[in-house]
C-alpha cells in the first residue's frame, strides 16, 4: 500500500511527493484526468520538491558558532 511504502522510506516527505506524482501520472494515462489539471498538480509538486528540497539544506546546514555564541550572550542577559 502506499502507506507502508512511504513508511518504509527514510525520506518520507520526499517519498510521499513521489508517490503523489506516480498517481498524478497514472491517472492522467489513463485519461481520467484532463491536461490542464494534470500540468497544475504537476507544478504544485515540483514547487513542493523544491521547498522540500530547500528545507532539507537549511536543515542540514551547521550553526555558525558566532550564532551560537550571540544567543548563548543574550540568554545569559535575559535572564
Amino acid at each position: 500500500t502506499d502507506l507502508s511504502f512511504v513508511t518504509s522510506q527514510r525520506k518520507k516527505t520526499a517519498a510521499a511527493i513521489a508517490r503523489i506524482r506516480q498517481i498524478v501520472a497514472d491517472t492522467a494515462a489513463r485519461d481520467l484526468l484532463a491536461s490542464a489539471p494534470h500540468r497544475q498538480l504537476e507544478r504544485n509538486l515540483n514547487e513542493m520538491n523544491y521547498i522540500l528540497g530547500m528545507c532539507e539544506r537549511l536543515r542540514g546546514s551547521p550553526i555558525p558558532p558566532v550564532y551560537t555564541s550571540h544567543t548563548s550572550r543574550l540568554l545569559v542577559f535575559y535572564l
